[in-house]
């Protein structure tokens, strides 16, 4: 199976899901073995402030570009200031990731989404600018969500997971883990601007 080329040409499917996947794990590239030091990390609750500070690190370092600047608005310390946090995160609770960003705009929604995600990655759906740039698009083509929406509208997790959920359902993916669905939409996304170029 080839990939798309063109956002016009791109289905979502679980045989492309399955397929990028195959392809992740097989290069055994940055991606891969950030992912497996992002496993292993997240496994310790984040209940001390030496454990948060290996998580903060490692999200940052695989999530941000400007990972300095970033680094001083979300810190270890920040995070232990969060009620409940550890209970928030086992029970997925929705509203945690506009509580972590607590109002600011940036790559800090990222790092707050992906914390939570590898806290509990059966809950929280991975977000990044490639994955929220995919989903606009998709929308644009295939009208998965009842209105239009943006970078911007994406930017508040409830309505971030509502999206997914609608995408997941529109493109028959139920079957698909989160770390699946996220390798697809960031492959395909990172494919088709490579085409472009």
């Amino acid at each position: 199976m080839a990939h798309a080329k063109t956002m016009a040409e791109f289905i979502p499917s679980v045989d492309e899901a399955l397929l990028y996947k195959r392809e992740w794990m097989q290069s055994r590239g940055r991606d891969y073995t950030t992912y497996i030091d992002l496993l292993h990390t997240f496994k310790e609750p984040p209940v001390s402030i030496d454990v948060l500070t290996r998580q903060c690190e490692l999200i940052y370092k695989a999530y941000n570009q400007r990972a300095e600047i970033e680094r001083r608005s979300i810190s270890a310390n920040y995070l232990l200031t969060i009620d409940n946090l550890t209970e928030r995160l086992s029970d997925g609770d929705l509203s945690l990731p506009d509580d972590i960003v607590n109002g600011n705009i940036g790559n800090q929604f990222v790092f707050a989404v992906m914390f939570c995600h590898h806290s509990n990655p059966n809950v929280y759906f991975g977000c990044s600018e490639k994955i929220m740039n995919i989903i606009v698009a998709l929308n644009k083509f295939d009208h998965f969500w009842n209105q239009e929406i943006n970078n911007v509208v994406l930017r508040k997790y409830t309505i971030f997971h509502s999206v997914m959920n609608s995408l997941v359902y529109y493109y028959h993916l139920e079957s698909l883990s989160h770390l699946e669905l996220d390798i697809l939409l960031r492959k395909a996304s990172e494919k088709i601007m490579e085409e472009k170029q």
